[in-house]
């Protein structure tokens, strides 16, 4: 399964179907722990000749090794040569930054994630950032019993828009970012390779390769974060768009309400369901005012969700309204599109039940019967931890020098 757009309409990039090829290996080694060649061959659909080459380049680098003969074989002749992966080869490591939390995993040469944890985000500078960062992570190695040395690459998750390629951030409101650099002061600080890809797509790869869309080829991957986005996964290809903008869930109209949206319009879905613009709706309603930017570790998305667990009527509502109006462009997207399913990630972890199963509902109520048919909703298998898993399955599935061009193509 491809992570990114594909630079041409089919399989006309050598190097991509290459890359591709080698990741369905890696896929079929992780979930079998020891399997023959002829074996990956058979799971995978590539030919034998194309699987000896890949686990061949795998042994050659250390990233797998040759365990012995199987013990019996259902056909004649020698029995099939057994292969797994090699543990602790490398270690890779994705970090998600949001406004309020630093979410890190880190994870094996065969895809396990052996630790995550979660942290404060502090300081909201970049410089601060990466020193503060660098620290936490060596932290959360230590924890992983995993030394320093044996990191080959990080890829960093963040809630904005990112220029791959570069390793710069071009707008991360939520943490008062521009146009900065964000991999050039990590790779000084840790000593690897440092990818910036975008929540999103961290999000989407976690639940493609190891979450709730690892059976799925047409899906939604929707990010209840910093801002409310989709990653459009058509074919088990994920679609960026002509210009990369493709899955901008939180720029659909929703609402009559003249509230102004960052993209310079008003009514769209990121100005009544976002975390923060559920929070300053509430406190609205409270009659307080809007609160300020803070470094404070407490999320206060969080509140309004006690508070309406509490008999809050205001918080009710506010959740209810913005439920709503995530209903409603899911459902349009659903009649465009037509998945098989719906995962929802991020901050839908904190909506109660009752809420979760009313957005379900009413996308299956609003879209048309025939697509409605065959389409379920779940919500992500990973929680608040999605990001920064999927941004280690990134880190782990591609090798670093290839990463920036895979998915910024």
């Amino acid at each position: 399964m491809s992570l990114a757009a594909p630079k041409t309409p089919g399989p006309s990039d050598p190097a991509m179907a290459r890359r591709m090829n080698r990741q369905l290996v890696i896929g079929a080694l992780r979930r079998q722990r020891e399997i023959s060649r002829a074996a990956v061959a058979e799971e995978t659909g590539l030919t034998p000749a194309t699987v000896s080459s890949i686990v061949g380049e795998l042994l050659d680098e250390g990233i797998a090794r040759e365990i012995g003969l199987a013990s019996s074989t259902k056909t004649r002749g020698r029995p099939a040569m057994l292969v797994q992966m090699v543990e602790s080869h490398r270690y890779v490591a994705g970090v998600q930054i949001g406004r309020w939390k630093t979410r890190m995993a880190i994870a094996d040469a065969i895809g396990q994630v052996i630790r995550v944890e979660e942290v404060d985000t502090l300081p909201l500078d970049v410089k601060g950032s990466a020193r503060a960062l660098a620290g936490q992570l060596q932290r959360v190695l230590g924890l992983a019993g995993a030394a320093k040395s044996k990191l080959s690459s990080i890829v960093v998750a963040l809630p904005g828009t990112v220029e791959t390629r570069s390793g710069r951030s071009v707008d991360v409101p939520a943490l008062g970012w521009g146009a900065i650099d964000i991999a050039g002061p990590l790779t000084k600080k840790l000593g690897c390779p440092v990818v910036v890809v975008e929540d999103t797509q961290a999000a989407a790869t976690g639940e493609l390769l190891d979450g709730a869309a690892r059976d799925a080829k047409n899906v939604l991957v929707v990010n209840l974060g910093e801002q409310l986005s989709a990653a459009l996964v058509i074919d088990g290809r994920l679609h960026e768009g002509a210009t990369g903008v493709a899955g901008a869930l939180g720029h659909v109209r929703v609402t009559d309400r003249p509230l102004a949206c960052g993209c310079g319009r008003t009514g769209c879905l990121d100005t009544v369901a976002t975390p923060d613009a559920i929070v300053t709706e509430h406190r609205r309603r409270l009659g307080k005012p809007r609160r300020r930017r803070t470094t404070a570790s407490r999320d206060p998305f969080l509140d309004v969700v006690r508070a309406a667990q509490n008999d809050d009527e205001h918080a009710a509502a506010v959740l209810s309204e913005a439920g709503e109006g995530i209903a409603r462009a899911l459902a349009a997207a659903v009649n465009l599109l037509n998945p098989e399913l719906i995962v929802m990630t991020g901050g839908v972890e904190y909506l109660p039940e009752p809420i979760f199963e009313t957005i379900a509902q009413r996308v299956l109520d609003s879209a048309h019967p025939d697509a409605a048919a065959a389409l379920r909703v779940v919500r992500s298998e990973h929680g608040m931890s999605g990001w920064a898993r999927g941004a280690a399955l990134l880190a782990l599935h591609h090798a670093a020098e290839d990463l920036t061009d895979l998915i910024a193509a």
